[in-house]
């Protein structure tokens, strides 16, 4: 069964609310929504380990604020994956050449690079928070969005390799 074809049936009633609304005209909305459902599957999937991994924090959380008020922030600035996951992407990175267009292998990059995101986040928030420099990284993040998630992925992903929180920073207090 092919996935594309599988999304574009669940998503044809919004292109035609879409196209009956006057939102798009039918050559657009077959386009848009063409190019959409071909990157749907990676990008629920992606959905799900992030709101996974939103739901496990949120949990680390509540359970740091009964037992150890203030200890989630350590927690977080040690987030680190394993080294299995850094070689697994670059490797997919490497095989996203061979495949033209959306497919299994940029849908496990889209799944990877939730994971690396966090990794770079920790990274980040460990190396800056001592500075104050917060507000600026959740400015970059709401102005540059797209752009600013892609870099911090790309961070985590290096982070995998490099540890760049024990050769660029002292550990912030707890």
């Amino acid at each position: 069964m092919d996935p594309t074809a599988a999304w574009l049936r669940l998503l044809e009633p919004l292109r035609t609310a879409l196209v009956k609304d006057g939102g798009l005209d039918e050559p657009a909305a077959a386009a848009v929504f063409a190019a959409l459902a071909s990157w749907m599957t990676g990008a629920l999937a992606a959905a799900l380990v992030l709101q996974v991994l939103l739901g496990l924090f949120i949990g680390r959380w509540w359970q740091r604020q009964f037992y150890n008020p203030g200890g989630f922030g350590a927690d977080f600035h040690s987030f680190q994956l394993h080294l299995l996951f850094g070689l697994v992407g670059l490797l997919l990175v490497a095989a996203v050449g061979f495949q033209p267009g959306p497919g299994l292998i940029p849908d496990l990059l889209l799944v990877l690079s939730i994971l690396w995101l966090f990794q770079g986040l920790a990274a980040i928030y460990q190396l800056i928070a001592r500075r104050g420099l917060l507000v600026g990284l959740y400015m970059l993040l709401v102005v540059f969005m797209p752009r600013t998630l892609v870099l911090v992925a790309c961070l985590g992903l290096v982070d995998i390799w490099v540890d760049l929180r024990a050769h660029l920073g002292p550990q912030p207090p707890a």
